[in-house]
């Protein structure tokens, strides 16, 4: 055995052995993902391409933060490990791959220094290690959580370019993989909209949040994704087959639309049609696909002109349509937003260069933030004293765990808190909820006494009312998704304790797990109503926070490299480097208003498109050997 295969061996192990540990130690659904594992992993060793479809597939969909508690290492990690630890171990005889060039070393190196210097200012000294690190954005910690979609691109690099050189088509799957993740987002759309709004429902305030949990903190995941996967529906314009594709192709679209109006946003509506003009007019500069080009063109153009005459004035009267009207006012708020972000930061030339570090913009604000409110913070702890939550109240943040619930009918509720200051209330909800906008609740309040250092316990009767409706369909009953969750009301310095939360049934069936934070944040995951604390809500911004002007400038050169390239293979007749160009500059418009590398999922899909654009394959290497 070569030492080169001694290495990919050890390496596919340990990957694949954290992969097990992440199994053994998953609250939830153990053996359900121990299958789904094995197969995928039996599937990727039969057809080693199949990475570049799921991995985009899954990226927006396989997100179980909101039953499991973990969002620092999840579910969609472990596939990436998976993914990357079966390919090493496959690769007995490595395909020859075309080498990188100079400048995308160049660039990659630039990142890797900016991702490992600022994720070390948040890192060194090392903090103690305890039930709170990896379930706080505050903690030192998040840093890793924000820089493993760089860390996770890099590692699916060499099996990107293994696929490149192995599949003709590698990109073309890639894209596919996003068409697939669309069309997923798109019916839990449908099925979120359905139970909540109902699905022609044009003017509500209920904001969609499909499949991400990330919008716990609001912000636009959602946004970004759909931005970035819209524009490969492109693929379906450029397929050979592409008349007889039609119905599909406008019926996606048709649900592209949707989606963009469910999520109440107005970035990726204006990305996607930036991106959707960019995309056409890269593809009247190929031959091969000038006509349809210029006949999506023309139809677009019509589109345009159909929606200002006949569908603007309805359009005003829905709540995407009033949120365009606010734009004015609120790019005004934004402006103040970001520059006072900035004013956070520290004034040394080491700042300026390096940023405050990876993922640490929610510590700062919290931190140092006077003329905004504060977010709520919170601790998980483990000690002597035992299991318990502390909060430290301020802009009201919702701890919440999904507990199903039956209309009209009591449970007995109680818990036991803890404080040493003036008078609190504990707020007790049991919501209709998906993730951000409820609608029906229960609310019971608890009015603490200051007794330090002596618990006090209370219990009382929730009667549900309302709360568990849902759809009937054909005999079936679809219930909305109901959360029991908690907040604290008041200012209090030295924070308040909450541990033995117990909810039982009329049969005196225990409903909450982990109610005395035991197993830390375990199957509680949390929302809060403000927005502002928890982003810089720009992707410039973002980074200039976190990495400072390196890794702005690194990131600025990776993007300028990847566009300069498509557009040489568009000049080369290329139709999929349009469609990539397209997406490429929708995901870079939605950064306007959001910020979009603190989500680590998102980013990732960032880096592995550009990635995929620089990567060349046998053909282009003669091309170009031949042409010095």
């Amino acid at each position: 055995m070569t030492a080169r295969r001694s290495g990919y061996l050890a390496y596919g192990l340990v990957l694949l052995a954290l992969v097990g540990w992440f199994i053994a130690d998953f609250p939830i659904l153990r053996v359900p993902l121990a299958v789904g594992f094995a197969v995928y992993g039996a599937c990727l060793w039969r057809w080693p391409w199949l990475w570049l479809v799921a991995v985009p597939a899954l990226l927006p969909l396989f997100d179980l933060a909101s039953w499991s508690g973990r969002f620092f290492f999840d579910e969609f990690d472990a596939v990436v490990l998976l993914t990357v630890g079966v390919l090493a171990l496959r690769e007995n005889a490595p395909v020859p791959t075309t080498p990188l060039s100079r400048g995308t070393l160049i660039v990659l190196a630039l990142l890797a220094l900016s991702y490992a210097v600022s994720s070390l200012i948040r890192l060194w000294p090392p903090a103690p290690i305890t039930v709170d690190s990896f379930a706080n954005y505050a903690s030192p910690y998040n840093s890793l959580r924000v820089a493993k979609g760089f860390v996770w691109a890099l590692l699916l690099l060499q099996p990107l370019r293994q696929a490149i050189a192995r599949t003709p088509n590698a990109r073309l799957l890639l894209g596919y993989g996003f068409v697939l993740g669309l069309l997923g987002v798109a019916f839990v759309t449908l099925y979120e909209r359905w139970l909540f709004t109902g699905v022609l429902a044009w003017v509500t305030s209920y904001r969609t949040t499909a499949s991400f949990s990330s919008m716990h903190t609001g912000d636009g995941p959602i946004d970004v994704w759909l931005a970035l996967a819209i524009p490969f529906l492109g693929l379906l314009l450029i397929h050979p087959r592409w008349l007889k594709l039609l119905p599909l192709t406008g019926g996606l679209i048709l649900l592209a639309l949707y989606c963009l109006i469910a999520a109440q946003s107005r970035s990726p509506v204006i990305a996607v049609a930036l991106g959707y003009g960019v995309g056409l007019l890269a593809l009247l500069a190929t031959r091969s696909h000038r006509g349809r080009a210029a006949g999506a063109l023309a139809i677009g153009l019509g589109g345009i002109v159909l929606v200002a005459v006949v569908a603007l004035p309805m359009l005003e009267q829905t709540s995407i349509g009033q949120r365009f009207s606010e734009s004015s006012e609120d790019a005004g708020v934004r402006l103040h937003h970001w520059r006072y972000d900035l004013s956070l930061r520290k004034h040394s030339f080491f700042t300026q260069l390096f940023g405050m570090g990876v993922g640490s913009f929610p510590a700062i604000h919290q931190e140092r933030s006077i003329l905004e409110p504060r977010a709520t913070r919170y601790q998980y702890v483990a000690g002597p004293q035992g299991h318990f939550l502390t909060f430290w109240p301020d802009i009201d943040l919702y701890m919440q765990q999904i507990v199903p619930a039956t209309q009209n009918s009591d449970y007995r509720f109680s818990v036991k808190v803890r404080t040493g200051e003036k008078p609190s209330s504990l707020v007790v909800l049991w919501c209709e909820v998906w993730m951000l906008t409820s609608a029906s609740c229960t609310k019971n309040v608890f009015d603490t006494r200051p007794l330090p250092d002596q618990w006090q316990s209370w219990s009382t009767t929730i009667h549900t009312g309302p709360v568990g409706a849902g759809r009937h369909v054909a005999g079936l009953f679809f219930p909305r998704p109901t959360k029991l969750g908690f907040y604290v009301s008041s200012r209090n310095q030295r924070g308040i304790d909450v541990t033995d939360l117990s909810l039982k049934d009329g049969n005196g069936r225990e409903l909450l797990v982990n109610g005395d934070f035991a197993e830390g944040a375990d199957y509680w995951f949390w929302s809060e109503d403000n927005h502002w604390q928890w982003h810089t809500a720009n992707l410039a911004v973002n980074i200039l926070f976190d990495q400072g002007w390196f890794g702005l400038i690194a990131v600025g050169l990776l993007l300028g490299l990847t566009i300069a390239r498509l557009l040489r293979q568009i000049g080369r007749n290329d139709s999929l480097s349009a469609v990539y160009l397209a997406a490429i500059i929708a995901f870079v418009v939605t950064g306007v208003t959001v910020s979009t590398f603190d989500q680590p999922r998102l980013a990732l899909a960032f880096y592995l498109l550009c990635f995929a654009v620089l990567v060349r394959d046998a053909s282009e290497s003669r091309l170009r050997a031949a042409a010095t």
